[in-house]
């Protein structure tokens, strides 16, 4: 399945925003230095598709939300290393994976890609590695990566992370909870946690829709 199509000199391409002809510039300001929040939202997403499929669960989740996030520019607007607003063209999956034997976790990135059977190759080196790393990063964290988490212990109704107030981490954080099967489907929470100064209620809830949009069409 094909969702976004960007050639590989553009993947990691980072555009500023010229505040001046910005048209968010007054909501940015408003959400960043009068009322500075974060907001999160949770909503229970459909995998019976992708379970049907026989795919794994967590990579099938990553390839969808990197296909979803990089079809959404608020989604996609952050800050470079030097300080600069702006969005990269696309971004990849940062996400966490689980130390059976340490009960931690090491952070690893997988380079997204259109098809998704080339997109689980890479998540299969990369996850493998971070399984036996002990280190916070199983590797050098590259720029353009959104966050991903799972927790398959937990069946949650409300997530929420205390960002800093005023803080200027712009891009959406991800948290996916215990899928559970009921009357023939199967669902599991995902909380998307977002800047209000890049991204509205609206955004959020046509990201959602998107999502599974692309979940169901995997």
């Amino acid at each position: 399945m094909r969702v976004f199509e960007k050639s590989l000199g553009e993947k990691k391409m980072f555009h500023k925003i010229n505040m001046e002809k910005w048209p968010r510039k007054e909501w940015f300001v408003h959400y960043t230095k009068e009322v500075p929040c974060t907001f999160s939202t949770v909503s229970l997403i459909d995998i019976t598709h992708i379970k049907k499929k026989g795919y794994g669960v967590y990579p099938a989740l990553l390839w969808a939300l990197s296909a979803t996030v990089n079809k959404f520019e608020e989604f996609r607007t952050c800050k470079d290393k030097d300080g600069n607003l702006g969005y990269y063209d696309m971004l990849w999956p940062s996400y966490t994976v689980f130390n059976e034997e340490r009960k931690t976790f090491s952070v690893a990135w997988t380079e997204y890609d259109v098809d998704f059977g080339v997109f689980f190759n890479r998540y299969k080196s990369d996850s493998a590695a971070a399984k036996k790393a002990e280190t916070f990063y199983a590797k050098p964290l590259t720029d353009n990566v959104f966050s991903v988490s799972m927790d398959p212990w937990t069946r949650f109704t409300g997530f929420n992370l205390n960002l800093p107030e005023g803080g200027d981490y712009f891009l959406p954080i991800f948290t996916a909870g215990r899928y559970e099967e009921q009357n023939g489907r199967i669902t599991l929470p995902l909380a998307v946690q977002v800047h209000h100064a890049v991204c509205d209620g609206y955004h959020a809830g046509a990201f959602l829709r998107a999502l599974q949009e692309t979940l169901d069409a995997m």
